[in-house]
Parts: C-alpha cells; sequence; structure tokens
C-alpha cells in the first residue's frame, strides 16, 4: 500500500522505483486491468471483459 500511496501522491514520474511499478502493473494486469498504449487521446485504463480468461491460464492446444 505504501508503494500506491506514494505514486498516487507524486508530482513526478520518477518518484516510484522501476521495479516496484513493474511489480504494481503485473498486479493490475493480473487483476484484470488492461493498459492502453498512448494515441492522439493519450493513454489510458480499462477493464478486461469478464468472458475472457486471464492471459495466465489460457492454454495451448497442444496442452
Amino acid at each position: 500500500m505504501n508503494t500506491i500511496r506514494k505514486a498516487e501522491n507524486a508530482r513526478e514520474y520518477t518518484s516510484v522505483y522501476r521495479p516496484n511499478a513493474q511489480l504494481l502493473r503485473s498486479a493490475l494486469e493480473e487483476a484484470g486491468v488492461v493498459f492502453i498504449d498512448a494515441d492522439q487521446l493519450g493513454a489510458g485504463v480499462r477493464l478486461r471483459d469478464p468472458s475472457e480468461e486471464p492471459m495466465g491460464s489460457r492454454r495451448t492446444s497442444d496442452e
């Protein structure tokens, strides 16, 4: 929670260490958050469609 509070209160981009930012992003993605790359409207996030399987639990056809 401290990392999240630090990120929310940050006035500059470098306030959260890269490894912590990567862990935070991974945790959010596992929880169903999809990060959208920047385009003319900017970057964003959305929630994954609940009918889709999480990326980590998908099986390939050869399993």
